[in-house]
């Protein structure tokens, strides 16, 4: 009953009229259905020549121009410009997650001067006090929230200039995502008290009953809740969806999920595997695109291209 409560509230009579007219063909192709070689993607992916970024965190766009972060020490942003990319001197190190906020661009670390630091014209300025091991970052109504690493509460809002912690969040949050105006957050924790998908309702925060553990990332495609996870163990099946009222794991699906990212009503995912490690959700069925790059830790989409970033720098893939 919670879970029914839970979407009613949160996605609304009109996605749950979709749920429940799709849900007998969906589920009958998740079951059924298998990723034939035949019918796999492919796509033909690119890896630009020069100077890149390396050990790619993750991808994000502000005000129309593409930064990626890196597990780098130091000097971790980088910035792609006329078709070449360039490193930021100074910018912060060992960044897990960007953000726009404001107008003004963020980056969230897991230096030893952890934090969420503002991009200056020729600085960064630390946005409030250090926070610890940030891994999520995202903006909502002049609001900046902050995922971290570490035991709870793990999430934070940034409002008239200073964090706050929001009582009662799960720990190990690795990932925020916004649906209308709730908040959710997917926690890493294995365990049945702290992991799993949550989600804030006037705040309180609840956990999702029967939601999957090792939470890694989170979305919302055609009505519906996805949660990717990280077993650590090969063939894990990790993708998680929310329909008709309870959590379905998705068989097959990708493993050890560390992004998603819409493209026309089509869901990509990337995955840590060292080859054709970016997979595809399309007419009910998850498939592996093949030649696509290896150990893919974000996905992005813009003007007609899919970004992947990766130890080896961010690949690109033209979408007709």
């Amino acid at each position: 009953m919670k879970n029914r409560a839970m979407f009613t509230a949160i996605l609304g009579l009109s996605a749950i009229t979709l749920l429940s007219s799709t849900q007998g063909s969906t589920q009958a192709a998740m079951t059924q259905q298998k990723p034939k070689l035949a019918s796999q993607g492919s796509l033909h992916w690119v890896l630009e020549k020069g100077s890149r970024p390396q050990e790619v965190s993750t991808l994000a766009m502000h005000q129309g121009t593409l930064y990626a972060g890196t597990y780098q020490a130091n000097n971790g942003v980088w910035v792609y410009q006329h078709h070449q990319w360039q490193r930021i001197y100074p910018s912060p190190g060992q960044v897990y997650a960007l953000a726009s906020y404001s107008g003004q661009f963020n980056v969230g670390t897991q230096a030893k001067s952890a934090g969420v630091w503002r991009k200056a014209q020729t600085s960064w300025v630390a946005v409030g006090h250090a926070l610890p091991n940030i891994d999520a970052l995202i903006a909502k109504d002049h609001v900046l929230y902050a995922g971290t690493y570490g035991n709870g509460p793990a999430v934070w809002a940034y409002r008239r200039g200073a964090w706050q912690a929001m009582t009662g969040a799960p720990s190990d949050v690795t990932s925020l995502l916004f649906v209308g105006n709730h908040l959710y957050a997917g926690s890493q924790k294995a365990n049945a008290e702290q992991g799993g998908v949550w989600y804030e309702r006037s705040g309180v925060w609840h956990v999702a009953e029967g939601s999957p553990k090792n939470v890694s990332v989170l979305t919302a495609f055609a009505g519906h809740l996805f949660a990717g996870t990280q077993s650590g163990q090969t063939g894990g099946n990790n993708v998680w969806v929310f329909q008709q009222y309870r959590w379905v794991r998705m068989v097959p699906s990708p493993n050890n999920v560390t992004s998603f990212v819409t493209v026309r009503g089509v869901l990509y995912a990337s995955t840590e595997s060292a080859s054709d490690s970016v997979w595809r959700y399309q007419h009910g069925v998850w498939t592996p695109m093949l030649n696509s790059p290896g150990n893919v830790t974000s996905l992005l989409y813009s003007k007609h291209t899919l970004f992947a970033g990766t130890v080896d720098g961010v690949y690109q893939a033209k979408l007709s």
